[in-house]
């Protein structure tokens, strides 16, 4: 019987033990936390957001986008579903694909995967940090303070530096790389954006919809569109979330956010600036798709009177209330710190991982699963859903033990 040991009891370290231990290995896993799935509990703002519909390669950031769709193949959206459901995580979808637990709990999740690890005899050792993965006679010694376990492989599911308050500080990226393998630089991903609010402390607290655009010297860096909410320091929400990982990828320098408020109203709004009802005032207008106090900050900020009739404006006062509306502009600064962002970009290069087993092309018997790779997803359950495939094809590969095949 093979002896595994899954370093990190968040997601994808879970499945990995799930899987291994019913494919027979003896499985110890392995958390500083004193509790299985800490970093479950705060997906999906509670909720745990578990996959969603349009999960697929193109979707994430990853710098082999073949490589992705290879692991994604390896295990399916049905595939997990289904697991979910025997360890009793039944799930339903939203309209837009959103795919959570019927019981809508987090804790409920993070309590059946501690149930399932107890019925497959899965060893727990909590409150215990992993300092070190030292190769030694076919097998592996992790160590930890005055502790060591001798086991055949090992599957590192130790996350990024995300949260660094549940115990996933990045802090074994260093034994990765010593092993020999490369470490993409590590920055906060799917976090708040930072920008320059002088000009918009009134706006603090809305909240909307919107096109966002991530701009730099007149380039398109990334576009999304979702929800927002303006604050003292930034913006928060999904949409720039999603485009939060390119800041530091690029530079925050000379960067800006475009924000389209109009989106799919736009031919709408053009057609009642210009032609609509006469007794229509800008006021009227700009509120039918804004709430009031944005509609009077974007109105100030075009400089028209909110009482003016829209067919009585100008050519020059419509041209600069459209350009408030589909292009507004922030100056972004940075993002928030890795204790605010959801997942942490960079990590092991995908380069030197096998995506059919999840196993090292640098090292034998060891493998990876979830944020300790480079790879990132959007909001909406993209990110648990990478951590629960790699976990799973991770936890089947280290079980299988399959001979060790170097790099061409």
């Amino acid at each position: 019987m093979r002896k595994i040991a899954v370093v990190g009891a968040g997601p994808a370290g879970m499945m990995a033990a799930c899987y291994a231990a019913n494919a027979g290995a003896q499985v110890t896993i392995l958390d500083s936390n004193d509790q299985v799935g800490r970093k479950i509990l705060v997906t999906g703002a509670g909720r745990c957001n578990i996959t969603n519909a349009d999960v697929a390669a193109v979707r994430y950031a990853c710098e082999n986008p073949v490589w992705l769709n290879r692991l994604l193949l390896q295990y399916s959206r049905e595939e997990l579903l289904h697991f979910l459901e025997t360890i009793g995580v039944p799930t339903f979808a939203t309209a837009d694909g959103w795919y959570y637990p019927l019981s809508e709990s987090a804790r409920a999740v993070a309590d059946a995967f501690d149930a399932a690890l107890a019925a497959l005899g899965v060893h727990k050792l909590l409150s215990r940090l992993v300092t070190d993965i030292r190769p030694l006679d076919g097998g592996f010694t992790v160590a930890m303070h005055r502790e060591e376990l001798f086991v055949d492989s090992v599957v590192l599911a130790s996350g990024g530096k995300a949260y660094p308050t549940l115990g996933s500080d990045g802090s074994l990226f260093a034994v990765a790389h010593r092993l020999g393998h490369q470490i993409r630089p590590v920055y906060p991903a799917l976090a708040p954006v930072t920008a320059d609010m002088r000009a918009l402390q009134e706006i603090s607290g809305v909240r909307l919809d919107a096109e966002v655009t991530l701009m730099q010297g007149g380039v398109a860096l990334g576009k999304t569109f979702g929800n927002l909410i303006f604050t003292a320091w930034g913006v928060n929400g999904p949409a720039v979330m999603d485009l939060s990982y390119l800041v530091y990828t690029y530079s925050p320098k000379d960067m800006t956010l475009e924000l389209n408020l109009l989106h799919r109203h736009e031919a709408w709004f053009r057609a009642m600036l210009t032609g609509g009802n006469p007794g229509i005032t800008a006021r009227v207008l700009v509120q039918s798709i804004l709430s009031p106090k944005m509609a009077g900050f974007i109105l100030h900020r075009a400089g028209i009177q909110p009482d003016a009739q829209c067919t009585g404006l100008s050519k020059k006062e419509q041209a600069s209330l459209l350009r408030q509306l589909l292009a507004l502009q922030l100056t972004v600064t940075g993002t928030r710190g890795f204790e605010h962002c959801q997942v942490s970009s960079g990590g092991v290069s995908v380069e030197e991982v096998n995506p059919q087993t999840m196993a090292s092309l640098r090292v034998p018997g060891l493998y990876f699963a979830g944020e300790v790779l480079d790879v990132i997803g959007p909001c909406g359950g993209y990110n648990l859903h990478f951590a629960f495939t790699s976990g799973a094809v991770a936890g089947l590969g280290a079980a299988a033990g399959e001979p060790f095949v170097p790099p061409a």
